[in-house]
């Protein structure tokens, strides 16, 4: 009988927390999270409009390139006093006279050589929308990566109350057999007393524990950009992917990584930024071509009008030769810039392997201790089982099925939690290599 029974109780108690999981909520998936986050996330849409600006703001025209086209008009009145004394000694004097001028034309100037600054400004402006880009995929890939350990800790704080449950199914149980027993005298009242006072002791526990996962609850409904109140049921374990390849990550993390492509930008960013100034340092030249229409109509002086139509053009050339010695020193901080940017970019180079390499070893760590409190969780299962017929049968006092409890949760507590971890180092990995929700 025992045997037969001993199944039975396993799987009852298996079943039990099944209920603290499932509900009428709407089911929400780790896939479903993310997708909801990438359209939401107020962090993700601010990187996301800010690279939209530095993408459109790479042109020839703004770095200078193309020429630039002006028409102009202008009419202007004025009233005047005047007296000439002419050459040959007469002399005229008007009051109240009026001069009329008028003028309209088309010009264009193009600066043909400066240096090359031009070309140095375009691929600044080229580097710069680059690495704005790679900001939004950092961005994209630091809010993967909290949705992710939100929705982990959803289902580990879940998966901690499913275990309150079983305990709390398993007090009641315990009450309920020393209650029997004391009633034809089996037991001590002490000992009955002792189970009730436990019972209490979980249902405290399960209350604080589903503060807890509804704490988590609101912290994901945030990262989701909905209101924290939102109600949806989580999936019911913590699900990883296949084990990575390390030196395979390394490499991708190498080439992929939004931090270390950010100062690569970064160091061409401050390269053309310092061609720029080179090419400030040598003369420009520029050609210019216009084709104005002048009017000037005067009630006083030898002409009563003068009107003009015609083309226009020409070739200036231009050297700076003092500007308080600004451009110089601009120039030598646009040198340590470049140096500055070419030594962050090799700290950054080893900041990422060796936090690939601490990720990395976490996570063979994380999978061992997986695979032990897996084991655990086992053997604590089977042993409340067995300890709650031998209560059944007499055959143990109910203190020793407290403590077979108490093992069973806190080895589902540490299973949780070591596939938590297992997950974090997993999920931190695929940030470090720029693997995570890719577009």
């Amino acid at each position: 009988m025992g045997k037969r029974l001993l199944p039975i109780c396993i799987l009852n108690f298996a079943l039990c927390a099944l209920p603290s999981l499932s509900s009428a909520q709407p089911n929400l998936t780790l896939d479903q999270a993310l997708s909801l986050a990438l359209d939401s996330n107020r962090t993700y849409r601010i990187a996301v409009l800010e690279a939209r600006s530095a993408r459109e703001s790479v042109s020839w025209g703004r770095a200078g390139i193309l020429p630039q086209v002006d028409a102009s008009a202008s009419y202007v009145k004025s009233v005047n006093d005047t007296r000439q004394q002419r050459v040959g000694g007469a002399s005229e004097t008007k009051n109240g006279a009026e001069t009329t001028s008028k003028l309209a034309g088309v010009n264009g100037t193009w600066t043909v050589f400066d240096g090359l600054a031009s070309f140095a400004a375009h691929d600044r402006l080229a580097s710069t929308a680059a690495l704005v880009e790679e900001r939004k995929e950092e961005a994209r890939q630091n809010v993967a990566s909290l949705v992710i350990l939100a929705y982990v800790d959803v289902v580990r704080q879940g998966t901690v109350l499913a275990a309150f449950d079983s305990a709390v199914s398993l007090s009641k149980e315990r009450v309920k057999i020393t209650e029997g027993k004391y009633r034809f005298g089996g037991v001590s009242k002490l000992e009955l007393l002792q189970s009730q006072l436990d019972l209490n002791k979980d249902l405290s526990a399960r209350l604080g524990q589903a503060l807890t996962v509804a704490n988590v609850k609101r912290n994901l409904n945030r990262l989701l950009a909905r209101d924290d109140s939102t109600s949806f049921a989580a999936d019911d374990s913590i699900r990883l992917g296949p084990p990575p390849p390390y030196e395979g990550l390394r490499e991708a993390a190498l080439a992929q990584s939004p931090e270390i492509k950010q100062a690569d930008l970064a160091m061409r960013v401050a390269s053309a930024g310092l061609r720029e100034y080179v090419g400030h340092l040598l003369p420009q030249v520029g050609l210019s071509l216009g084709y104005n229409y002048s009017l000037a109509e005067s009630q006083a002086g030898i002409f009563a009008s003068n009107e003009a139509l015609g083309l226009s053009y020409g070739v200036n050339v231009k050297m700076n030769l003092f500007d308080g010695l600004t451009l110089p020193a601009d120039y030598r901080n646009a040198r340590r810039s470049v140096a500055r940017t070419r030594l962050e970019l090799d700290e950054v180079r080893d900041e990422v392997g060796s936090s690939l390499s601490e990720a990395h070893g976490a996570y063979v760590a994380s999978l061992e201790v997986l695979a032990l409190e897996t084991s655990n969780l086992a053997l604590a299962r089977e042993n409340v089982g067995i300890a709650m017929e031998r209560l059944r049968l007499g055959t143990i006092a109910s203190l020793e099925l407290r403590d077979a409890q108490e093992n069973f949760v806190s080895a589902e507590t540490r299973l949780v939690s070591a596939q938590f971890e297992s997950k974090r180092a997993e999920t931190e990995l695929l940030r470090l290599a720029g693997r995570l929700a890719q577009p």
